[in-house]
């Protein structure tokens, strides 16, 4: 099988953090302040990224920073707008139809911009969680949002000013990911594997399905009838969710170190952990890599668009 040639196109620094178009390399000591890329988000037909940077040193609560970028054709970046904040940001979610951006804000819960004017981005709308929003994803006028220990809750964002909860679940495990398919939502539970959730009334959440992965399921994507846990030191597993009721493990594949994010583009599985793969999945049941970028520091967040993947730094222990 054909191996593909991945390779960084471009570099920018983020107020001491960087970011490789390609990958990213997001750890640099600033002083007493340690900043990295924690996050991560993509506009392709804007050739934009979106990039939560966070900073903490000295006194005080760490500064978290959504950097935007303009990336050209040949992988050139430069920072056009930002958006300042205090507290904690773990995940964003980018609607290319509404020029909306969705930040997961840990113990700040959910808060939403309006990045129409990637020069001057807004927020326009917030809302509190009772756990800590570690991932968010949008699927019609509903946010879904992994909330560690308080599972999914589910978010109106019809009027992003006026956010409202409508529904939640609770899981068993620790709520770190979330992944929309039809009217089903994918959680990675952590040590509780994967959840597979009924939100076709999403007032009422309902498990519907479950699957014990033998790591801790970090994220998830979905495709068609599988789904793709990054599942830390176990690594991907490929889980059949045709049904959704008794979803089965059909295929794995185990790189050396760990995967800690994933994404799922056509025939190709993305992760990334210790380095970023391309993994083969035309054949779910025998996954294949097919690529290899050796990283310079671990990442745990990965953005997919066109030719590029972005990546960012961060990372999860068991019991944090």
């Amino acid at each position: 099988m054909r191996r593909i040639e991945l390779k960084a196109v471009g570099f920018a620094m983020l107020g001491g953090g960087a970011l490789l178009v390609g990958c990213s390399s997001p750890f640099f000591p600033w002083g007493t302040k340690t900043r990295f890329v924690q996050s991560v988000a993509v506009d392709e037909a804007r050739g934009l990224v979106f990039a939560g940077v966070a900073w903490s040193g000295g006194h005080g609560p760490p500064v978290v920073e959504v950097h935007v970028l303009a990336v050209s054709d040949g992988g050139e970046i430069r920072k056009v707008g930002e958006i300042g904040d205090y507290g904690g940001i773990a995940d964003l979610w980018y609607d290319a139809a509404s020029r909306t951006l969705y930040e997961a804000m840990n113990y700040d819960g959910l808060r939403v911009a309006d990045v129409s004017d990637p020069e001057n981005p807004r927020i326009v709308g917030s809302h509190s969680t009772p756990g800590e929003a570690e991932a968010v994803v949008v699927s019609g006028p509903y946010a879904f949002v992994a909330d560690w220990k308080a599972g999914l809750r589910v978010m109106d964002v019809s009027d992003p000013e006026n956010l409202r909860e409508v529904g939640a679940y609770d899981t068993p495990g620790y709520a770190v990911a979330v992944a929309i398919s039809g009217h089903y939502a994918y959680v990675a539970d952590w040590e509780a594997g994967l959840r597979v959730i009924d939100v076709s009334d999403p007032g009422n959440p309902r498990e519907v399905g479950a699957y014990d992965t033998p790591g801790y399921a970090a994220d998830v994507a979905v495709s068609g009838n599988h789904a793709y846990v990054a599942d830390r030191e176990e690594g991907l597993r490929v889980i059949d969710v045709s049904d959704p009721a008794n979803p089965r493990e059909v295929g794995s594949y185990d790189p050396p170190g760990y995967v800690e994010a994933v994404a799922v583009s056509g025939r190709y599985v993305y992760v990334v952990g210790e380095s970023f793969r391309v993994i083969d999945v035309s054949d779910p049941e025998n996954p294949v890599e097919v690529g290899t970028y050796n990283l310079p520091d671990p990442a745990a967040d990965l953005a997919v668009s066109g030719r590029y993947a972005c990546r960012g730094f961060g990372g999860r222990s068991p019991g944090d």
